[in-house]
């Protein structure tokens, strides 16, 4: 709707304030057949929805893309710093836990009896990472 265009939103507003049957009957007087005008609106709308969603699902994939990459990223960093200090991801990790470094009451639970994985403590450490505990280049805040 253009800007300032009162009849316009005057009309609109007419047309929605009538009932079925009044809308029928300015159709049928104009030479429109209210049956063929509803199927061409609904096509219309069903068009400009399936065009919408599909943006929608094109952007939500990008984002997506995007948020992989920046994972992906972040545990390469992850990897190079643990790489760095010389020990192993579970180690790295361990280190952090006694050292105090890692938030107070942090443990790491045993699962059907066994171990953490490397990658399993590559990911807490991430998480740790995204939290503020261990900086980008591997050394640790005081949070």
């Amino acid at each position: 709707m253009k800007k300032n265009n009162y009849l316009e939103e005057f009309i609109i507003n007419d047309v929605l304030s009538m009932s079925e049957q009044d809308l029928d009957q300015l159709l049928s007087d104009s030479g429109v057949d209210p049956d063929r005008a509803a199927e061409s609106l609904k096509k219309r709308i069903s068009d400009v929805s399936l065009r919408y969603r599909k943006a929608q699902f094109s952007e939500i994939k990008e984002a997506l893309a995007a948020s992989r990459i920046d994972e992906d990223k972040s545990q390469e960093n992850i990897l190079d710093d643990v790489k760095k200090s010389g020990k192993s991801a579970k180690d790295y990790l361990i280190d952090l836990i006694v050292s105090g470094r890692a938030p107070q009451g942090l443990t790491l639970a045993f699962r059907e009896g066994q171990e953490i994985t490397e990658s399993e403590a590559i990911g807490i450490i991430d998480d740790l990472k995204s939290l503020g505990y261990v900086k980008d280049d591997g050394s640790e805040t005081n949070n």
